[in-house]
């Protein structure tokens, strides 16, 4: 017992120096490394000092990448908003496609049959077809300029409605340009007969729609030429050939 006593007592004495050693160790390597920062510290101080010039130059030159980065991103942001704008104002939550890998604005072909059928679904408060392309114009002082155009039916939950003015249509305002390029080309209007011949819409629920306002003109250029007979029709240009073929024939 007494043995077994000593042997334990040295054992325990041996672990408290090998602890103390490592205590030390463990003391003389933070000291190291407390003093390998102070003498960095001092370094980069005395570097500052030195070349005070250098480093405002970096500073100057890295608050400039920054301000500019800030002002790309309030421009690129600022000209995304004015290109969506109007769709932004659509009082819509979704826009739908035509199926395809790439859908862009101007080669997006939705059939009627189709967003008819999406109205239909369950969940769907409403759906409508909107159109739009682009073309060129000029100002009134012959500046050029790039204007957005969008078709819509008229009276639709998407139809903003005109601030001023009313629809053309059957307008006599086009009536009477159409009237004036008859009589520039007519000689004898009593034995006359004159085709007004329009694009017309694709689908033939439209194209039904549209026949009377084109109709209208026909009878209001007739009555103001003189013309012994004026007839109007949609050539319906992008339908389908038999249907645009149909209507070459008439």
């Amino acid at each position: 017992m007494a043995t077994l006593h000593k042997k334990e007592v040295r054992e325990e004495a041996r672990d408290g120096v090998s602890q103390q050693g490592e205590r030390r160790e463990n003391a003389r390597a933070a000291s190291r490394q407390v003093g390998r920062i102070t003498v960095t510290m001092f370094l980069a101080l005395r570097d500052l000092l030195f070349a005070k010039g250098r480093f405002l130059l970096m500073a100057a030159v890295i608050v400039m990448v920054a301000l500019m980065m800030v002002l790309l991103t309030g421009l690129s942001s600022g000209l995304v908003d004015r290109n969506i704008s109007g769709i932004r104002a659509l009082p819509i939550t979704h826009l739908a496609f035509e199926y395809d890998d790439k859908p862009t604005w101007s080669n997006s072909m939705v059939e009627r049959a189709m967003w008819e059928g999406w109205a239909d679904r369950t969940g769907v408060m409403a759906a409508t077809q909107l159109g739009n392309t682009m073309f060129n114009a000029r100002t009134s002082k012959g500046e050029p300029v790039t204007l957005a155009l969008w078709g819509m039916d008229p009276g639709s939950f998407i139809d903003p409605g005109a601030d001023i003015g009313r629809p053309i249509g059957d307008d006599p305002l086009i009536a009477g340009i159409l009237s004036d390029h008859a009589l520039e080309i007519s000689t004898d209007p009593a034995n006359e007969a004159l085709f007004l011949v329009a694009h017309g819409p694709e689908d033939d629920f439209d194209n039904e729609l549209d026949l009377p306002v084109i109709e209208s003109l026909a009878e209001q250029v007739q009555a103001a030429t003189g013309i012994s007979e004026v007839r109007a029709i949609n050539l319906q240009d992008d339908a389908i050939p038999p249907v645009r073929e149909g209507n070459v024939r008439q």
